[in-house]
């Protein structure tokens, strides 16, 4: 009996040891610089992460170092250190769905043409103004970080012909939503 558990434990080691590893967690497909002390990653989910602390590079529409793989590319992820993304670095990436940002970089000249997403920013960050939430070349929804909000409770309580709620609204934005009513 005791032979036969452990050589059906070897048999399933055997046969997971032949699961690519990609089942488990997304993998490098690419990576490089785009600027002097910023790198790119791009997974195999399409998600494309740049990091590192300093300004980007720009480009013209067609050469950003990304660009062979821009119709794979589902999301851009840009650390609180970028301090700036280079003209036409996303010019493009027609697959491009979301946009994230840690911080308030500024943007260059046609950084989005071609592309349609939502761009996700930290609320709060006085660099978010309407005058920043431009489309850059092409059409940006601009939206803040649910994780960003910084809520501010109204009480409301009830009274003999209304439930009442808790109101919460964002300081910086204005989102709002209320609670569940009590009686």
């Amino acid at each position: 009996m005791t032979k036969r558990i452990t050589s059906l434990l070897l048999a399933l080691i055997m046969v997971l040891s032949l699961i690519p590893a990609v089942v488990f967690g997304e993998t490098p497909v690419a990576n490089g610089t785009c600027g002097e002390n910023l790198t790119w990653v791009l997974d195999s989910a399409g998600n494309l992460t740049i990091s590192g602390e300093g300004e980007m590079d720009s480009w013209q529409e067609t050469n950003a170092p990304w660009y062979s793989q821009a119709n794979a590319i589902r999301s851009v992820s840009l650390d609180d250190g970028v301090l700036s993304i280079g003209a036409y670095a996303f010019a493009g990436c027609t697959g491009l769905e979301e946009i994230y940002f840690e911080g308030a970089p500024s943007i260059g000249e046609g950084a989005f043409s071609d592309v349609t997403a939502t761009a996700y920013y930290p609320c709060g960050n006085a660099m978010w103004t309407d005058t920043a939430q431009q489309n850059y070349g092409g059409v940006i929804s601009w939206t803040p970080l649910e994780s960003s909000h910084q809520y501010v409770l109204t009480v409301s309580p009830p009274t003999y012909t209304d439930q009442g709620y808790t109101l919460h609204t964002c300081s910086c934005c204005g989102h709002s939503f209320k609670d569940q009513s009590v009686d």
